[in-house]
């Protein structure tokens, strides 16, 4: 009986509540709750309304917002986007040489004979100098087609 009552709709929906909130708060905890959500829905067959679906796949996404605040929180100086700077960088130097300055780190490079990418980047051309304002478009644009799938 008392099974039955844990394993209510409203008692699933807080779970799942439950979940989205402590994935900003412990990780630890987050993965514990996670497991024992996934265990409990799998060995029951507990078929989610279209709400308790909707807090099942915001999870991921309050996870990953969190790890990326988490990035800049603990260090105002994060280059998450470094990669992306390097590569663009490099696609740049294809065209002419270019000294760029690294956002967040204000360190100045020159052009570098090669970065290990492959011979496709040999071959492309990056014709913008703002390496950073394009990043981040390509970024929101990653994060849009994301969202667009989750919707899906």
């Amino acid at each position: 009986m008392k099974i039955k009552l844990f394993l209510s709709q409203n008692n699933i929906t807080l779970l799942l509540i439950f979940l989205n909130f402590v994935s900003y708060l412990n990780y630890k905890v987050f993965l514990f709750s996670f497991i024992f959500f996934s265990v409990l829905i799998i060995k029951k067959s507990i078929v989610l309304s279209a709400k308790q679906s909707v807090y099942l796949k915001i999870i991921p996404i309050n996870y990953y917002a969190s790890s990326f605040i988490k990035v800049f929180v603990e260090n105002s100086n994060s280059s998450i986007f470094w990669d992306m700077q390097n590569f663009t960088h490099y696609l740049r130097c294809n065209l002419s040489d270019f000294e760029y300055t690294y956002m967040n780190i204000k360190l100045v490079e020159p052009c570098w004979e090669t970065i290990g990418y492959g011979p496709l980047s040999e071959i492309l051309i990056f014709p913008f100098n703002n390496i950073w304002i394009f990043t981040l478009l390509l970024a929101f644009i990653l994060t849009i087609f994301i969202f667009f799938f989750l919707k899906k």
